[in-house]
């Protein structure tokens, strides 16, 4: 993944947190973490235990999510070369002395790096599920409007064996009629939409999603079986062939093992190897839901 996919990212999720990003430099940011952000990020479960039996303002933390390290680093040493340098003095002592301001936490965000994957993690399990509202485009005081309320689920379906294939479907089902759409995210992309509802704006009645959601999963069966499965006959070809070869060699080492105790573990090695390979070539699909959401369009 590129930084600057990765810096876009980041950015993005800073501000749905509503953390204060204090410093944005080309390859950096500094951010005062959000209570969320900082509860998403740090590992502090006790203090923020702490923080919800007693009632107290939390202190969150400040981190400085840094993109491309050797560039920040030689920016950073430039920036300490041209500050003036100071003469050492002894710090004052007591009430008066000043408060030391506290140091951003540095946390380089290359690809794998622990902060970047809970920022996706974080990132994932907050979309699983939304409720959005498309937004009128003009706004008429008083008029009432009706929408209508549509599931949506993105599934992905696999077709496993020795090799792998994958497919995306997202469909979308009207509570109020029961039509459902195929690519329905797509429809999505060009409305305006809002996770409040817009004043004035009313709901139909509408099914109840257990039903939807069994309407949806009937669709996609009935899409699954009129697929093409030539690759599940070929994929069990292959795995005959494989166990065919594999009896032949486990059978020779087996019939020449005198020991019982090593015709034992042949015997046992060769059920490995063939739920192994069961495993590995056997064809099936698998049905998977990645995210899901209502959507009141107008």
């Amino acid at each position: 993944m590129k930084q600057e996919t990765i810096k876009n990212i980041v950015e993005k999720y800073l501000n749905e947190n509503n953390s204060h990003i204090i410093e944005k430099g080309s390859h950096h940011f500094t951010a005062k973490l959000s209570p969320q952000a900082d509860k998403d990020l740090t590992n502090r479960e006790y203090y923020w235990g702490f923080v919800e039996r007693c009632n107290v303002e939390p202190e969150t933390m400040t981190f400085t999510f840094i993109f491309d390290e050797q560039q920040y680093n030689e920016q950073k040493n430039m920036a300490s070369l041209e500050q003036p340098q100071q003469q050492n003095q002894p710090m004052p002592q007591g009430r008066f002395a000043p408060i030391r301001e506290k140091r951003a936490i540095e946390a380089p965000l290359h690809p794998g790096a622990e902060k970047l994957q809970k920022i996706f993690s974080t990132i994932k399990g907050n979309g699983k599920f939304v409720t959005m509202f498309e937004v009128p485009q003009q706004h008429v005081p008083y008029k009432e409007t009706y929408c209508n309320t549509w599931l949506n689920v993105n599934f992905k379906i696999e077709s496993i064996c020795d090799l792998k294939k994958e497919m995306i479907y997202s469909l979308g089902i009207c509570l109020s009629t029961g039509e459902i759409k195929e690519q329905f995210f797509s429809l999505l992309k060009d409305k305006d939409l809002s996770p409040k509802i817009p004043s004035n704006v009313l709901l139909k009645d509408t099914i109840s999603l257990s039903r939807a959601a069994k309407e949806l999963e009937h669709y996609l069966w009935n899409k699954v079986k009129v697929m093409d499965h030539e690759w599940s006959m070929e994929a069990h070809h292959r795995l005959t062939a494989e166990l065919q070869r594999l009896e032949t060699y486990y059978e020779i080492l087996i019939g020449q093992a005198v020991d019982p105790e090593v015709k034992e573990n042949m015997e046992r090695q060769y059920e490995d190897r063939k739920a192994e390979m069961m495993w590995q070539y056997e064809p099936r699909i698998v049905v998977n839901t990645i995210n899901c959401g209502l959507f009141h369009l107008l």
